[in-house]
């Protein structure tokens, strides 16, 4: 069987389920917004903005940086940058960028992340931002072809208490919001503690993720995940975002498999945490992507925040994961498949994207 090329890549038609909208602010947009909006960042021209982000990329990529320090320095680059965004135009504008970046590459349905609470807490409302999310996403279905809905993803650092009144804020909009999740800086506290959240957000009939960050160690990122999949909501979760130390463990690639959990894997973004590694590709390529994928966990693979981690978007993912993981057309294919089942998409549409998948794999363009 053929490995997968990037052409053979690129014609695939795509579903993507780990974007977070904020993360593909990249450095002209972010500095256009500043600028219009009168906010000081981190550097006052795109080039100084594009350098601030490759160093970054950089620090990701060499192993002597330390894990938790380039976390800290994610968060604050990421959560900055979102102070440029403070019209209902600014976050239209956001999510263009995304829809036409992946009408480009072939992404036909996507429920991207808005991570809203920070923004919220500088003044930006929640209105304010869901209206230019919705004019985009009215336009790119019309224009681009690219269908969505989106994700609301809560802050891991917020109070129980304030997450609840965010929750019940964003019901007004539930007519966009096809499930929730959770991201931000993780610990080794057990995910359990947000059970009130995903309970109700289960019974208002939300489909549910959630962060499990390779940034936490183990033993209790394995027990981080058994409870997400087990407990989390009332019953456990919908699927999983990284979550690929679970490839360490037998008993969770059992039970992964068992409950047909899937996890939305991004390469770019998971990597740096395996740099300890004596050969971090092949732990993760190999001792990751490939030992799930072969012990038939439903795993998908996204792009997570590509202004962040050099400009590679989904296309990028895959295309590194065929290339040192050495997937084939039909693997590939498979991934893609997997994503579409583990979309909340309706069962009509997944049908169709099914249907678009398989026809390219059998006369691709």
């Amino acid at each position: 069987m053929a490995q997968a090329t990037a052409a053979f890549i690129a014609g695939l038609p795509k579903v993507e389920l780990h974007v977070h909208i904020q993360g593909v602010l990249d450095a002209p947009l972010r500095h256009k917004l500043a600028q219009k909006n009168n906010v000081p960042d981190i550097a006052d021209t795109v080039e100084g903005l594009e350098r601030r982000y490759q160093e970054f990329f950089s620090a990701c990529c060499d192993r002597s940086t330390d894990v938790a320090e380039l976390s800290r320095g994610f968060f604050e680059l990421f959560e900055r940058g979102g102070r440029v965004l403070v019209t209902a135009d600014d976050f239209y504008e956001l999510a263009m960028l995304y829809y036409r970046r992946a009408a480009q590459m072939n992404v036909r349905y996507a429920e991207p992340f808005i991570d809203f609470m920070e923004l919220t807490r500088w003044g930006v409302s929640l209105d304010t931002q869901m209206a230019g999310y919705r004019r985009a996403q009215v336009e790119a279905k019309r224009t681009l072809g690219v269908k969505s809905a989106w994700v609301l993803s809560f802050s891991r650092t917020a109070d129980p208490i304030e997450m609840m009144a965010a929750y019940e804020d964003a019901l007004r909009h539930r007519d966009m919001i096809v499930g929730i999740g959770m991201a931000g800086f993780s610990d080794e506290s057990s995910p359990l503690k947000f059970n009130q959240l995903y309970t109700r957000a289960r019974q208002d009939g939300f489909r549910l993720t959630i962060h499990c960050d390779p940034t936490v160690p183990a033993p209790a990122i394995h027990q981080h995940i058994r409870e997400c999949v087990t407990q989390l909501g009332g019953g456990g979760v919908d699927r999983i975002d990284h979550g690929i130390s679970a490839a360490d463990s037998t008993g969770l690639v059992d039970l992964l498999r068992r409950n047909a959990i899937g996890l939305t894997i991004c390469p770019w973004t998971s990597l740096p945490a395996l740099m300890h590694h004596d050969d971090p590709d092949q732990a993760f390529f190999e001792g990751v992507v490939r030992r799930l994928f072969d012990s038939g966990v439903r795993i998908s693979i996204h792009s997570d925040d590509p202004a962040l981690a050099g400009q590679n978007w989904v296309q990028e993912a895959l295309e590194v994961v065929a290339d040192r993981a050495k997937f084939t057309q039909e693997e590939v294919v498979q991934l893609s498949l997997n994503a579409v089942e583990m979309s909340w998409a309706s069962c009509e549409a997944k049908a169709m994207l099914r249907e678009e998948i398989v026809a390219y794999q059998a006369s691709p363009a």
